[in-house]
């Protein structure tokens, strides 16, 4: 059922949750997600040239930046895998993730957020596989002090 007061009420958290890779690796004012999230798609549109001659669809990766994380709106930024940072097993952060992004679909009424969500998480286009890989570039740069985009 729609109900956009509690949708945008909900992602609007991204604002103010710090990206805790940083705050766990004590980098002062850590970026938030939400502010991660739109610089990826402003890098996406800014690069739209580049990403168009590859075969992608520039208007779907930047939709894709905007939704990936929404689902941490509501479960948080958990840090999944096997090393000292790690909150979370991949398996249990996709279910978690994956529910709260069903449901911030369903209180939007944009089933199109959990379908790119998906697509992205599995990988299953170019707009999805490039996003991927310039994101884990992105956040290995970024740790460094650094920006640049590969999409």
């Amino acid at each position: 059922m729609k109900d956009f007061i509690k949708f945008n009420s909900t992602i609007g958290n991204l604002k103010h949750l710090p990206r805790s890779g940083w705050v766990k690796r004590g980098v002062p004012n850590p970026e938030t997600v939400a502010s991660h999230s739109w610089r990826m798609a402003v890098m996406i549109m800014e690069f739209a040239d580049e990403i168009r001659n590859m075969g992608a669809d520039v208007d779907k990766a930047v939709k894709m930046a905007l939704y990936h994380d929404l689902g941490e709106s509501i479960i948080g930024d958990l840090i999944p895998g096997n090393h000292r940072y790690s909150d979370i097993s991949k398996e249990e952060k996709y279910g978690r993730e994956s529910n709260a992004v069903r449901t911030l679909s369903s209180e939007s009424g944009m089933n199109e957020i959990y379908d790119m969500w998906k697509e992205m998480e599995e990988k299953q286009t170019i707009e999805a596989i490039k996003q991927h890989n310039g994101y884990v570039y992105f956040e290995k740069i970024e740790e460094e002090g650094h920006i640049i985009c590969v999409f």
